[in-house]
């Protein structure tokens, strides 16, 4: 009996959950509509004409209009940020498990690390391992990638890899795609095909609606390399400044990427390295052994030659924690670190080919659809 009335109010409080969320993304969607209504009623009332222009500053405003039109460079990403934050939930109920954990392929959550803070990756690694054994995941372990030893625990499930100085990638790739090519070299790589990969940075935790939604992704097999949603403000925050300034990332998930992959299953602006699950054949495939120009912003070049090779991009339900930089320098070499990657892979012609061509025919390039993710 007293079973039967917890599956009864059970049932009533996920009918109210849901009824919840759907009322508070309808005033989310209230609300955007509002202010974009607003902020174009504001600039066209002031709009000036060319009757006002006087002769003389004449060729002033034509420059001036030409720093304005610029913004409509940044167009197709706004629409496709307020279709995401529109078309889908933006208050989504705890993830559901629809895959049988015992049927699933071996996960390996892999995390690289400069070795920094062996205290901070010991105690992620320890709590990713508990968040996943939790949740119900049967066939992973956790591998922490490293340029020094952190001093990992020796436990069952837990891996250390400590890149020697020695080795080279055969194109001279650098830094953090140094260390993620060296885990698909021969010999270190234990992963078969059919098996995945899911990408942490060192501060990342997961949640036990990620670990779901991973396992959803991998059971429903239609895209082969995937990504979520990633959050700073779940846990300790260290600086409120660069915080904030952070939520333009987790917006930009919401909105954008969510919205591309869902729709597109390709990822044209970006991707992120963290929270980024990958089969791994798919990943061998693709790989990390791009030179220099793939060396700084590693997970976009990788993006981008994944579409070149024709895979499928898809979005995970569930979020990650993660921390924003501690001080606004942090923050500013952060960015300038991602503008100099950007630069050098817009600046690639074998990038701006791949991105092109992609971009004109992405529904006939799905060269590899008989690509076996799951039987």
């Amino acid at each position: 009996m007293t079973v039967e009335v917890q599956k009864k109010f059970g049932s009533y409080f996920d009918d109210w959950s849901e009824s919840c969320s759907r009322l508070q993304h309808l005033l989310h969607c209230v609300i955007i509509v509002a202010m974009v209504g607003v902020v174009e009623f504001v600039a066209f009332s002031t709009e000036t004409t060319w009757d006002d222009v006087e002769p003389h500053r004449f060729s002033w405003t034509i420059f001036a209009y030409f720093l304005r039109f610029l913004s409509l460079l940044n167009l197709p990403m706004c629409v496709m940020s307020l279709l995401g934050l529109t078309m889908y939930d933006a208050f989504p109920g705890p993830v559901r498990l629809r895959a049988d954990p015992d049927s699933l392929p071996f996960v390996v959550v892999r995390i690289v690390t400069r070795g920094d803070f062996p205290d901070l990756v010991c105690q992620n690694s320890l709590t990713n391992l508990r968040v996943c054994k939790e949740t119900g995941l049967r066939h992973y372990s956790i591998e922490v990638v490293t340029k020094k030893s952190v001093q990992l625990p020796k436990m069952v499930h837990l891996r250390e890899i400590v890149v020697p100085d020695s080795y080279e990638p055969s194109s001279g790739s650098m830094y953090k795609a140094r260390q993620l090519q060296y885990c698909l070299e021969d010999g270190i790589n234990e992963l078969g095909d059919e098996d995945w990969i899911l990408h942490l940075d060192e501060d990342s935790v997961l949640t036990p609606d990620a670990v779901k939604g991973m396992m959803n992704f991998i059971h429903d097999g239609e895209a082969h390399f995937g990504t979520g949603l990633v959050v700073t403000t779940r846990g300790p925050v260290a600086n409120w400044m660069t915080t904030l300034a952070d939520l333009m990332k987790t917006g930009d998930d919401m909105g954008r990427t969510r919205f591309l992959l869902k729709t597109c299953r390709k990822s044209w602006f970006g991707w992120k390295g963290s929270f980024f699950l990958a089969n791994a054949k798919a990943e061998r495939i693709v790989s990390f052994d791009n030179g220099p120009a793939g060396s700084i912003a590693e997970d976009s070049y990788f993006a981008m030659k994944g579409i070149q090779e024709g895979f499928r991009f898809g979005f995970i339900e569930g979020e990650v924690l993660e921390q924003s930089p501690c001080t606004l320098g942090d923050f500013l070499r952060q960015r300038k670190r991602w503008i100099q990657g950007y630069s050098l892979i817009v600046s690639c012609p074998k990038v701006i080919t791949a991105h092109t061509s992609s971009c004109i025919a992405y529904h006939t390039r799905d060269n590899h659809d008989l690509l076996e993710i799951r039987e």
